[in-house]
């Protein structure tokens, strides 16, 4: 399966949103399907529906963002849909975050179009667009730095949102690419941008670049991660990069990686690497890569 989103559930369950494949749950060397693709697309009564990003709630809630239906909420036994009819502002989405504040935020994007960013509080939707200063309606990622800021990556640049209003940084303010994929806040906080062909971004005051001459194993970013041990992944068409703070180690099929193609990195609570990816999902123990899925 093509693994789009990995995350630990407060239980320490760990969770997939595939393509093709529904919802799965790892779980005591077992992975359970627990929402199916076809479940996907009765409960959306849509065609094409995929999973494409996960969040949990304070309240312990999964909340499913999807490809093509609009937002599932999954209290355990019964699942709740959301679409346009609701306030969303758009049905197909690829990212999904709850903030400090309980908010929970939905970056949209779409082959035939996209619709900024929806907000939901707890009781209603509310969504922000190019109209509203968003840099770009077509939303890969969204994150949320220390100071409680909100960062959407998109299509043409990063936008910042103090809650309020937006604040847009593109290739003329330093940036190596406008296509933004992934973005992370580090200890040290600046903050890590993947772009789609340009390499990584580090920003603090300046923007410093790394790409495939400086190590990467490619330009192209899908995801960006900091372990505990303070190294910071990236996934890459071209396998996963492991930066120490000095020098790139790249890992690929050759390591054990079941793909090259990396969509998703999450360190679980016992300091165990998960990588999802176009063919399922490695688990690294900081030794060898184990093929979970």
């Amino acid at each position: 399966p093509i693994i789009q989103w990995i995350i630990e559930r407060k239980s320490g369950e760990i969770w997939f949103a595939t393509e093709f494949h529904g919802v799965l749950r790892y779980d005591v060397e077992r992975v359970k399907t627990v929402i199916s693709h076809q479940e996907l697309q009765v409960y959306t009564e849509g065609g094409g529906v995929n999973a494409a990003a996960l969040a949990e709630d304070k309240l312990g809630n999964l909340w499913v963002a999807t490809w093509n239906g609009g937002v599932l909420k999954y209290d355990g036994e019964r699942l709740t849909k959301y679409s346009i009819k609701d306030g969303l502002g758009y049905n197909c989405f690829k990212a999904a975050l709850e903030d400090s504040k309980g908010n929970i935020w939905f970056g949209s994007w779409g082959v035939g179009g996209s619709n900024g960013v929806s907000r939901y509080d707890g009781e209603k939707f509310q969504y922000f667009t190019a109209e509203d200063g968003l840099a770009h309606n077509s939303i890969y990622w969204i994150t949320e730095d220390s100071e409680g800021l909100i960062w959407f990556c998109t299509e043409n640049g990063v936008s910042v949102f103090d809650g309020e209003s937006f604040q847009n940084i593109r290739e003329e303010n330093g940036l190596p690419h406008n296509l933004v994929t992934s973005a992370m806040q580090d200890r040290d906080g600046s903050l890590w941008f993947g772009t789609q062909g340009g390499g990584i971004a580090r920003f603090d005051r300046n923007i410093q670049s790394f790409t495939v001459k400086d190590g990467l194993a490619d330009n192209l970013i899908k995801a960006v991660y900091q372990d505990s041990k303070e190294n910071i992944w990236f996934a890459t068409n071209g396998g996963v990069s492991k930066y120490d703070g000095e020098r790139f180690e790249t890992f690929t099929k050759a390591d054990g990686l079941v793909s090259d193609n990396v969509l998703s990195i999450m360190e679980d609570k016992r300091g165990d690497i998960w990588l999802g990816t176009w063919n399922g999902v490695n688990r690294y123990d900081g030794t060898s890569f184990q093929k979970v899925i």
